[in-house]
């Protein structure tokens, strides 16, 4: 597949988002697969039906005069399948790109900002996140619904950095001795699994709002 000459396919991507290049290859392979097929299908019940009534001489010259329309047929069914493995391949480009583009990034990451990096849609960059999550990949990542955000499972030194800017921020000045303690309890409810990731950023994002 990796063989494949993508060329054209490139020079789509600059004009039209790679989520819609992918549907449209895939759609076009879907009729000149299977229209093909119906119209070979047509063809041979022809024949079948001259044979029964006209016998073996005039079916098999009705069959040389469809050779070549039989050969025209397979012929736009080899594109087609063709095309299906182009698109195959630009979706699996946009889950091994979307792969590699977590991983490389750290602290929750907007779902547009995804879409923007692989030219796809918001929807489409959400769906392959959950398709490639499903296939046991990303398992350290969660979906935020709320924000539109992916977000890595926090991990103890993630933790650690957490408690620490608390302390920087309280130390500057922007959070009171209130704030802290309430956000240093709601860390801890966080690192205990009595709040999750998602839960634990609505609440703090509710605690900024009503200090700012």
């Amino acid at each position: 597949m990796a063989k494949i000459n993508i060329c054209s396919v490139t020079l789509i991507d600059d004009v039209m988002r790679r989520d819609l290049v992918g549907l449209l290859t895939r759609v076009v392979s879907w009729i000149l697969v299977y229209l093909p097929l119906v119209l070979m299908l047509l063809i041979v019940a022809d024949l079948v039906k001259y044979l029964v009534s006209y016998g073996v001489s005039i079916t098999s010259q009705l069959f040389l005069g469809s050779l070549s329309t039989l050969v025209f047929l397979v012929i736009l069914m080899v594109v087609g399948y063709w095309l299906g493995l182009i698109s195959n391949w630009i979706n699996d480009e946009i889950e091994t790109e979307l792969t590699s583009f977590l991983l490389s990034t750290q602290g929750p990451i907007p779902v547009g900002r995804i879409a923007e990096y692989l030219n796809i849609s918001i929807e489409h960059a959400r769906k392959t996140f959950l398709k490639v999550k499903s296939k046991g990949m990303l398992k350290e990542f969660t979906f935020d619904v709320e924000s539109m955000e992916i977000i890595p499972q926090i991990h103890e030194t993630t933790g650690m950095a957490r408690l620490m800017e608390l302390e920087r921020l309280k130390a500057e000045g922007k959070i009171d001795s209130e704030a802290y303690r309430v956000l240093i309890e709601l860390e801890k409810l966080r690192s205990e699994g009595k709040v999750s990731e998602e839960a634990y950023r609505r609440l703090r994002r509710e605690l900024e709002g009503a200090r700012s």
